[in-house]
């Protein structure tokens, strides 16, 4: 699942569909949520919010003291795993929709007004990187576009450098935009060892089970 511009610069998305495993089809729509909310915020992968760097990126030396990085407007990314997601009700069936949480404006900002970060507030502070998800930032001194990710077991990934990054305006269409492919391969690198990755793209059971229960009559 990826979303970017191809090279005549056209905004589009993938979300991958397995026929051989039955048991994912119902949590397509997780991954599909994710992507057009995606889509509809920053298609070109291009649209950015400058503010402080993290405090342990700051101190690798990787940015200087007093610089702002440029986050990358991919708003589902830091809650993207399914565990987040929330039902919806769908008429005329007995299982509800699973869509992606999102992030909310205050996430972005280290001296936030509100106290909600997410839709579902599974996010809880600003620049918080949930389980199995990710946050990328470009330096624009040194033309670097970085992320990092929070994987299975809690812990946070090093700071890793995605490919070369080149700040531009604000929404700004002037430049056509790098494909995703270089970004796509270091994901796939940093998820080598993570077999229980697409374990963590369904709800967690538990919510599945109470969602359910509240759509039966009492």
């Amino acid at each position: 699942r990826a979303h970017g511009a191809d090279d005549p610069g056209r905004p589009y998305a993938q979300v991958r569909y397995v026929e051989d495993r039955p048991e994912d089809h119902r949590w397509w729509t997780v991954t599909l949520s994710h992507e057009c909310i995606e889509m509809a915020i920053n298609p070109y992968m291009d649209r950015t919010l400058k503010a402080s760097p993290l405090p342990d990126f700051a101190a690798s030396g990787r940015v200087g003291k007093h610089e702002e990085v440029h986050y990358l407007k991919e708003i589902c990314d830091p809650c993207q795993s399914g565990w987040h997601a929330y039902p919806c009700e769908r008429p005329g069936s007995d299982q509800p929709v699973w869509l992606s949480d999102f992030l909310l404006p205050d996430y972005f900002d280290w001296q936030p007004r509100g106290s909600r970060f997410s839709f579902t507030g599974s996010v809880t502070r600003p620049f918080e990187i949930l389980t199995h998800g990710c946050l990328s930032w470009g330096v624009p001194r040194t033309k670097r576009l970085w992320q990092q990710w929070r994987f299975d077991d809690g812990k946070l990934s090093d700071f890793v450098c995605v490919r070369d990054w080149e700040p531009t305006l604000e929404d700004s269409r002037d430049v056509a935009p790098r494909a995703n492919d270089e970004r796509n391969k270091a994901r796939q690198s940093l998820y080598a060892a993570q077999p229980d990755y697409k374990k963590h793209r369904v709800p967690h059971p538990n919510r599945v089970a109470d969602a359910l229960r509240r759509r039966k009559p009492s």
